[in-house]
């Protein structure tokens, strides 16, 4: 049988599992090599792709099956003969692919196939991609094999036997073979054109992008581990320096092994235990995060229903909307109901007068009711009397004009109030707890209003009632029976029925009103009551606190201690003879034993029994005060009391790591109080594994030495290097690390305080995350009286948020031997070197940690960083210096210029790499003056040039609409252009076609009602869009009066989400200068929001489920979930008058529809919801003011 003919550019890429084969084949296709149609998707182990032809997977898996082998090929066998009946189906995938140019395909399992497929096809080529043994294991302890769990060494002779396959192979074909180092690859990507080039002959494209190299971990080659393979797996070593050799590539890991392995067990089967149980656990961690995700998902429904339910006091804002709800449904059914007396109308006569309201017809219906029935006087003398009380909202049987105009009088002012009430919740129709916020401010309005509807609901219910009985009973007659007596007489026994159940429901009515107000008027005295107890409750405590610190209880304290070491029983007394007797016995002891060894046994009993961690006496925890009314009900909530701290002591010995933590002070002529209780400080610390290094920079001040001697006689584990000349923090605080052995650093001024439990939190949370190499804390500040304000909340990591301005601060921990390694503090950036060094910190590592704690007390004195900036104005020079440095070193050229109205924050313009098409897409409706600002301010102040305008046109009717996009249409026929798509309204489905039509590649998504004001607004948008990293980019958008409509969008906010500042001046600075500096939030609005196409298209686009409501916040979560930061601008600013084009949200349905968009995005984000990164879980969750939660 004649053989198929193949074409001679076909390549085969094999090499080990982990090793680099899916980015190798990802550039590849990029450079037209036809890899394959059907191809393996994205997972855990690969978030890009696996770029595996499945036809060649599935082959090799059916071979390896039928030999007992595991599908991914576990096996220690360097090549795997293929039996007959499976070369039928190779050359069947073969020929499929026959007509192809150039093609190929990637698979690790083609190692062990190398010999099959070049016997088959000679005129192959073969790119053998290899990594290092160390990163490889690494690489397979994290994606978590179970094959390896009780065989940690099979995955090193697994690499070699793989490795040795590659190298027999190239030994014997290697003019069509080529060895690259996957390091080679990914530092540079030409090496790879050129290698398939010209070593094996294939002519393929340029790289025009490269995979995210991000994606290859090879931390583990800065570890011991490198060490433990040389030393105890000497084959693999060495064939990776084979494989080096025939790439003709040097390894700097393999230059900088130790020469001595670290000390482990001699026994070889346990060298790489410790490795694959510390990634088992990592996973373990990772499933645990993900179950406390779920039991906080659990939770967050839990408080979900709370909120739906809530009420305060009188009508939850969700009662409010179902009223609403309701009324529109009884105004609804009162127009079926008319509907169906029109109906009736035409089939009798009688019910003309019902729909007409024909106040003749009523005439003539009461005087032939007075004739025929003398008992009718009575009940029109009833209903009369009646309706000077139902003048607002009786719907009448009497068919009466006069009386439908009352009803609809009544509704018509109903509907009046909820309207100017919709209005004020228009401005935020897609955040349901937002309009809680805003209906608070009309609270009494809507009362009054609520009232009156119920009231009038309730009287229209009974009327609606009495209607269908008196329509059943019309029914049941002749239908062609015209005003006649016998009608009138049913109608009218229809009437006094529902006259009197009319009256009877309005005693009930009243009769509940009475109970409501009694209700009410308790529910007040009780809510006074309890704040009575309340103030009391927090005098007491104020009260209680003062006599803790009192000297009477120190001394007491000192009592009940002193007693405990000298083992006096618990209730001696303090008579004269028991105290007479005791010293009697201490003079005894002095006589025999002489003074020396007196002292030394006391002193030896006391250390004995303070040897225990324990409450140190040095200091004893005060309750702090602040004037702010707020958060002193905070700190009386949050900061841990005396019983707290002493439970905390007891949980120190329970931590499996107790690492010590060196704080550095600095420390130049410091005040003595000061100085003293910041030293105290952390004496009174309950974690007691901490050293204190102090480098007093040539202070002159002669007092400064003998406190600090003092100091180091008290407590070994104060350490004091006195500095012969003076060289500022920087140098003296690098003379403190010096003298430090701690595994991580902590940052303390020589006059700031810590609280006494600051060191327990930073240990508690490295036994969660012993991995973590910076952590950081909440702080405020402290006075020189000693009372506390500001406190500043922080978020989560936030990068961009950081190059702004130094946000974390104190309390600052750090790994010390990454100190070190980036050369501690740099003389020169006095001020801000604690920035300079962060900078330069996290450029080293990711793993870092926010504890959401107050644990730091800044000073606040005359010459104090922490009381203005302007105190200290080379600081803020000094921080514009090394954030420039910062961004060139990140390879992120620009300049760093000042913030909106501020000279102490900052904002880095930029460069931008390439002035690529912007695409502006704008779904509008009617309003056509509205449009036609909007256009005119993007024409005429936009001063970046390469952009297209995609209009949406969701079916205009209004002349003037039509007219300016006709008029758009003719000035500006190169950049504007407009499609049209008449559907019911949804933003994400406009959006999402407007997209398909754009040719941009970078996405701008405008609303119609908005007016740009900064005329370089796209150049610093793009400036950020183009960083990779970069997901959504929002701008500061201004309501008409200048206050702010969106500043960020914080999640949680009133049950989803909520505008940052909302409502505040645009010349406000905001809550520690947010809304002027640049800041990472978890969303940012579609009003005004840029992102790249790829990024756009990665996460699907806007969610069509959610048509008007979320769906912007939806896709930056989407954004944010996959890894991007979404940022906020305040240096991009436009007017926005918000929702003008399509309405207010006042119908039952779409008051159900809204319902249902808060559900979904409750159920689907509920993590981020509730516990936003860029936020903190001590600001409120109600409105957007970072007020304190209290």
């Amino acid at each position: 049988m004649k053989e198929p003919a193949f074409k001679k550019n076909i390549l085969v890429i094999a090499g080990m599992h982990r090793s680099g084969t899916s980015l190798t084949a990802s550039l590849l296709q990029s450079a037209g090599v036809d890899i394959g149609q059907r191809l393996m998707g994205a997972g855990k182990s690969n978030l890009k792709g696996h770029f595996e032809d499945l036809d060649f997977v599935e082959f090799h898996e059916s071979v390896f099956h039928s030999q007992g082998i595991s599908k991914e090929g576990w096996t220690l066998n360097k090549s795997i003969q293929v039996q007959a009946q499976y070369l039928a189906q190779a050359k069947s995938i073969l020929q499929k692919r026959s007509s192809k140019s150039t093609w190929g395909w990637k698979d690790p399992r083609a190692t062990l196939f190398l010999n099959f497929w070049h016997d088959l096809i000679p005129d192959a080529k073969f790119l053998l991609v290899y990594r290092s043994p160390w990163e490889v294991i690494d690489s397979l302890y994290r994606r978590g094999d179970e094959v390896f769990y009780n065989n940690p060494n099979l995955a090193v002779d697994i690499w070699v036997s793989y490795n040795q396959a590659i190298i027999d192979f190239y030994d014997k074909f290697s003019e069509k073979c080529a060895i690259l180092d996957i390091k080679q690859i990914a530092l540079n990507p030409k090496k790879l054109i050129e290698t398939v080039t010209n070593k094996l002959d294939i002519p393929i494209n340029s790289v025009t992008s490269l995979y995210d190299k991000n994606l290859l971990n090879d931390q583990i080659s800065s570890s011991h581990r490198p060490t433990l393979i040389k030393h105890y797996f000497t084959e693999a070593f060495d064939l990776y320096q084979e494989l080096n050799s025939r790439a003709q590539q040097n390894d700097s890991v393999l230059l900088s092994l130790d020469s001595e392995p670290v000390e482990l067990s001699s026994y070889k089967a346990w060298v790489l235990q410790d490795w694959l149980e510390v990634r088992i656990l990592e996973g373990d961690l990772k499933f645990s995060q993900s179950q406390l995700q779920q039991t906080q998902s659990a939770l967050e429904q839990s408080q979900s229903q709370l909120q739906q339910a809530q009420s305060a006091l009188e009508r939850s804002p969700s009662q409010l909307q179902q009223t609403q709800s309701e009324l529109e449904y009884y105004q609804s059914q009162l127009q079926q109901t008319q509907s169906e007396l029109e109906y009736y109308q035409s089939q009798l006569r009688q019910t003309q007068s019902e729909l007409e309201y024909s106040q003749s017809e009523l005439q003539q219906a009461q005087s032939a009711l007075e004739h025929s029935q003398s008992e009718l006087q009575q009940a029109q003398s009833a209903l009369e009397h009646s309706q000077s009380q139902l003048q607002q909202t009786q719907s009448t049987l009497e068919r009466s004009q006069f009386q439908r105009q009352q009803i609809q009088s009544a509704l018509e002012h109903s509907q009046s109030q909820l309207q100017q009430t919709q209005s004020t919740l228009e401005h935020s129709q897609f955040q349901r707890q937002q309009t809680q916020s805003a209906l608070e401010h009309s609270q009494s309005q809507l009362q009054q209003t609520q009232s009156a509807l119920e009231h009038s609901q309730s009287q229209l219910q009974q009327t609606q009632s009495a209607l269908e009985r008196s329509q059943s009973q019309l029914q049941q007659t002749q239908s062609t029976l015209e005003r006649s007596q016998s009608q009138l007489q049913q109608t009218q026994s229809a009437l006094e029925r529902s006259q009197s159940q009319l009256q009877q429901t309005q005693s009930a009515l009243e009769r509940s009103q009475s109970q409501l107000q009694q209700t009410q008027s308790a529910l007040e005295c009780s809510q006074f009551q309890r704040q009575q107890t309340q103030s009391e409750l927090e005098r007491s405590q104020v009260v209680i606190a003062a006599m803790e610190s009192s000297k009477f209880w120190q001394l007491r304290s000192f009592w009940f201690k002193f007693r405990s070491i000298l083992g006096l029983a618990e209730d001696i007394s303090l008579e004269p003879s028991n105290l007479w007797s005791l010293v009697n016995y201490l003079f005894t002891v002095l006589r025999v034993k002489g003074l020396r060894y007196s002292l030394s046994k006391l002193f030896k009993i006391f250390y004995q029994k303070s040897n225990t961690p324990t409450l140190p006496l040095e200091i004893l925890p005060e309750i702090p005060h602040s004037d702010d009314v707020n958060y002193q009900k905070w700190l009386l909530k949050n900061y841990p009391n005396k019983a707290e701290l002493t439970k905390l002591v007891q949980t120190i010995e329970s931590f499996s790591y107790k690492p010590v933590i060196s704080l550095i002070v600095p420390v130049f002529n410091t005040p003595e109080s000061f100085l003293r209780q910041a030293i105290d400080s952390v004496l009174n610390q309950v974690y007691p594994y901490w050293e204190l290094c102090i480098a007093d920079d040539s202070s002159t001040e002669p007092y400064i030495r003998s406190i600090l001697e003092d100091y180091v006689s008290k407590d070994p584990r104060i350490k004091v290097v006195f500095r012969t000349e003076n060289g500022h923090i920087s140098s003296a605080s690098n003379s403190a690390i010096e003298i430090a052995t701690g595994e991580f650093i902590g940052l303390l001024d020589h006059d700031d305080l810590l609280t006494p439990d600051a060191l327990y939190q930073v240990a508690l949370l490295l036994n969660q995350h012993p991995e973590a190499d910076m952590i950081y804390s909440d702080e405020d500040k402290v006075d020189e009286h000693n009372k506390l304000r500001d406190p500043f909340f922080k978020p989560d990591w936030c990068p961009d948020s950081f190059l702004s301005r130094m946000y974390t601060c104190h309390l600052g921990i750090y790994r010390r031997s990454i100190v070190n390694l980036i050369g501690g503090f740099r003389v020169g950036y006095e001020g801000s070197q604690d920035y300079d060094l962060v900078l330069r910190f996290t450029e080293k590592t990711e793993k870092i940690f926010h504890i959401p704690k107050i644990l730091y007390h800044w000073r606040m004195h005359a010459n104090s960083t922490a009381s203005s900036l302007d105190s200290k104005n080379y600081a803020v020079e000094a921080a514009k210096k090394a954030l420039s440095e910062a961004i060139q070193r990140r390879g992120e050229p620009g300049i760093v210029t000042a913030a909106p109205d501020s000279t102490d924050y900052h904002i880095i313009r930029y460069d931008i790499k390439s002035h690529d098409l912007v695409s502006i897409i704008i779904p509008t409706k009617n309003l056509g003056n509205v449009l036609d600002n909007c256009l005119h301010s993007l024409f005429e102040k936009t001063i970046y040039e390469n952009y297209e305008i995609i209009l949406i046109d969701n079916g205009s009717t209004e002349p003037k609409a039509i007219e300016v996009i006709s008029k758009w249409k003719t000035q500006e026929p190169d950049r504007f252009r407009c499609y049209y798509l008449d559907i019911p309204f949804n933003y994400s489905k406009l959006n999402n076609f407007a997209v398909k039509q754009a040719k941009g590649k970078y996405l701008l998504f405008l609303n119609n009602d908005t007016e740009v004001i900064t005329a370089d607004w796209i150049n610093a948008m793009l400036e950020q869009a183009q960083r990779p990293l970069i997901g959504a980019v929002g701008a500061l958008l201004l309501y008409p009066d200048n206050t702010i409509q969106h500043a960020g969008v914080i999640a949680g906010i009133g049950g989803v989400a909520g505008h940052s500042h909302k409502y505040f001046k645009a010349s406000s600075q905001g809550y520690f200068s947010y809304i002027k500096t640049v800041n990472n939030f978890s969303a940012v609005t579609a009003a005004c929001l840029m992102c790249r196409r790829n990024i756009y298209e990665e996460v699907g686009g806007f969610e069509e489920k959610l048509s008007v409501a979320f769906n912007d916040v939806d896709f930056c979560f989407k954004l944010v979930e996959k890894g991007y930061r979404n940022i906020y601008l305040p240096h991009v600013v436009l007017y926005h008058y918000e929702s003008k084009s399509r309405g207010s949200d006042n119908s039952p349905s779409k008051l159900s529809r809204f319902i249902k968009e808060i559900e979904y995005m409750q159920n689907k984000w509920k993590a981020i919801i509730a516990n936003d990164p860029c936020y903190n879980p001590h600001l409120s969750r109600k409105i957007e003011n970072y007020s304190i939660e209290i």
